[in-house]
C-alpha cells in the first residue's frame, strides 16, 4: 500500500502503481512483502522512514527501473501505467509471467480441494 494509502487514505493511479511495484517485487522474489513485521511496523517503515522493500541486485534491469519509479514518495513524481510506455510493457510481460508461472506450478502441484 502506497504512503499516501496508509497516512491520509487518498487513492489515485498513482497509489495503484505504488502497489503495482509491490506487485512485481512479490513476482520476481517469490517472497511475502514486510514477513516478520506487524501492520504497524510497516506503516512506519513505510511513511516515516522511506523504507522500501530490497529488489534484488540480480533483478531484470527494467523491471528494477519500474519497481524504483512507483515506489516514489511523492506521488507526483511516480510514474503511472496509462503515462509511460515502459509500464504499459512492463504490465503485459508481467501478467505473461504471472501465466506462465501460474501454469507451471499447476501442473507440477496436483489441485486440491477446498
Amino acid at each position: 500500500m502506497a504512503p499516501e494509502c496508509m497516512t491520509q487514505k487518498q487513492y489515485s493511479e498513482a497509489s495503484d502503481a505504488f502497489a503495482y511495484g509491490v506487485t512485481l517485487w512479490e513476482m520476481i522474489t517469490r517472497q511475502i512483502p514486510w514477513k516478520g513485521m506487524d501492520a504497524a511496523q510497516v506503516i512506519i517503515a513505510v511513511t516515516r522512514k522511506n523504507t522500501r522493500l530490497e529488489v534484488p541486485a540480480d533483478a531484470d534491469p527494467v523491471l528494477k527501473k519500474i519497481i524504483k519509479a512507483v515506489w516514489r514518495e511523492n506521488p507526483e513524481k511516480r510514474f503511472v501505467l496509462h503515462s509511460h510506455p515502459l509500464l504499459s510493457l512492463s504490465l503485459s510481460l508481467s501478467l505473461s509471467l504471472s501465466l506462465s508461472l501460474s501454469l507451471s506450478l499447476s501442473r507440477s502441484r496436483p489441485m486440491r480441494k477446498c
